[in-house]
């Protein structure tokens, strides 16, 4: 009889549970999980006795999906910035010229004017090539302008910019190379001012007696060879090989 009596009372209390949980939101897939499962059914027993308690859980921050990103190498990479001293008014003719030269484009003398330019001291920035380039694809690189950026505008802001160097320039970057290069035997150290010596080419943008932006390309093999090319020749060349720029950013471009 007492038994019957618990029954009933407790199936009332779960009458008035079942409305108070409708109340709370519970539906009969809640009631069925607590009905099923002795082990959670025990944990709220622990919670209605006050030996646990009820925490709530932090919703779960959406992850954001980790976007594989291939960091691009640099088009240019900086290698060093060397100083350049003052240099006085020279003819083309007498530069690049001495012992430790090889072949000499004829360019050189028809394309660049009679006379090279004074120029004051300054700083000359040397850049591995980092990915295949044209003469304007490093330039503009350099320059920090759009890949498809017009010849003219290239050529305008090497200008501007002062990224020109003269032949008595690279002159004295490549007597400083040579001496370093044969230091063993020779008095004077020299200087490792960054230029290739392993036959890959060194860039320099150079101007024209027309005031264009030439390109002056001179590798050594053995001994210093000299070419002259238009700023807009298509051929790509290949990564490690040098530009050489005045007034430039020391950074990767």
């Amino acid at each position: 009889m007492s038994s019957a009596s618990d029954f009933g009372r407790d199936h009332g209390f779960i009458h008035e549970a079942v409305i108070t949980g409708r109340k709370a939101g519970w539906g009969a897939d809640d009631w069925a999980k607590l009905a099923h499962d002795e082990s959670l059914m025990r944990e709220v027993r622990k919670v209605l006795l006050g030996t646990a308690s009820i925490q709530s859980l932090v919703p779960a921050q959406p992850t954001a999906v980790a976007e594989l990103v291939v960091k691009k190498p640099a088009r240019l990479i900086f290698l060093n910035s060397v100083s350049l001293p003052a240099m006085m008014e020279k003819e083309t003719s007498a530069c690049l010229e001495g012992d430790h030269f090889g072949y000499r484009d004829p360019d050189i003398d028809s394309w660049l004017p009679k006379m090279q330019p004074a120029s004051a001291a300054g700083t000359a920035v040397g850049y591995g090539l980092g990915e295949e380039l044209t003469f304007a694809g490093m330039c503009r690189a350099a320059l920090k302008i759009a890949d498809d950026a017009p010849l003219d505008e290239v050529e305008r802001l090497l200008k501007e910019r002062k990224h020109v160097l003269t032949l008595q320039q690279l002159d004295d970057m490549i007597e400083r190379q040579e001496k370093f290069v044969n230091s063993r035997n020779n008095p004077q150290p020299g200087e490792d001012v960054g230029l290739r010596t392993d036959g890959l080419a060194n860039f320099f943008p150079v101007l024209d007696k027309d005031g264009k932006v030439c390109v002056a390309r001179v590798p050594r093999d053995g001994k210093w060879h000299r070419f002259v090319r238009r700023l807009g020749n298509d051929y790509v060349w290949t990564r490690g090989r040098r530009l050489v720029l005045s007034n430039s950013d020391a950074s990767n471009l």
